[in-house]
């Protein structure tokens, strides 16, 4: 290995236009994350080999980290002094301020986005949907990245004036998704569901998604909310 090597940057088989060039796609991580024991190049998937949709014949994963430095498809790994000059490392997955634009932003100056932030989500009942009054039972993730485990998730039906604390059914791994779920009563008419997490070290999610905003539209973990109506 290079004494000057910093990063490591992962090249996959796929290629795709950008900017009317034909690229391979390519991602890089940090040496230091790179030589962590849970980034892993990945063969088979439950003591199967990979499905060409998962990343055959062969992937990495880095746990924590946005799905964008998961590269698939590998062709080849190399070790460099600086992160990936290529247009999806380069000018993608990188947060601007609220105020920059399509038309204002200088690539250069955005900030790489790597690991994840605290959210959660409902998945069960759906946007738009129509339940029966009375008790529900409300399903949904959690997830987290770098930073402490999730510790609770809260649902409230009331418009965030009391919340219901979730039970983490499953957590198979800190980096993977925890899947909760919770029962409550409704009543008849129309219903905002709220979630939000919480980690280890207290901190949640922000409440409003304004300030969190930019044009490329990425890392929004503000309160993730869901109308349903009760009949």
């Amino acid at each position: 290995m290079e004494a000057d090597a910093r990063y490591v940057a992962f090249t996959s088989l796929d290629e795709a236009q950008f900017e009317g060039e034909r690229v391979s796609y390519e991602s890089s991580i940090a040496l230091e994350k790179a030589l962590s024991p849970d980034v892993l190049l990945a063969y088979e998937m439950n003591d199967e080999p990979l499905a060409p949709e998962h990343g055959f014949p062969l992937r990495v994963i880095v746990p924590g980290y946005i799905g964008a430095r998961s590269v698939k498809w590998l062709r080849e790994i190399m070790l460099q002094e600086h992160p990936s000059t290529n247009p999806y490392q380069a000018r993608d997955y990188k947060l601007f301020p609220p105020e920059i634009t399509a038309k204002t932003v200088d690539w250069s100056r955005g900030k790489t986005i790597e690991d994840l932030t605290l959210n959660a989500a409902i998945t069960t009942p759906q946007e738009g949907e129509t339940v029966a009054a009375g008790p529900t039972r409300i399903q949904g993730y959690a997830i987290t990245g770098e930073g402490a485990p999730v510790e609770r998730v809260e649902l409230s039906v009331d418009g965030a004036k009391t919340w219901t604390t979730a039970t983490i059914v499953e957590r198979a791994d800190p980096h993977a998704w925890c899947f909760w779920e919770v029962t409550v009563a409704l009543s008849p008419g129309d219903c905002q569901m709220i979630v939000r997490a919480w980690d280890a070290s207290r901190q949640t999610q922000p409440e409003d998604m304004r300030p969190l905003w930019n044009f490329k539209g990425y890392m929004n973990n503000a309160w993730h909310r869901v109308k349903i109506h009760v009949s």
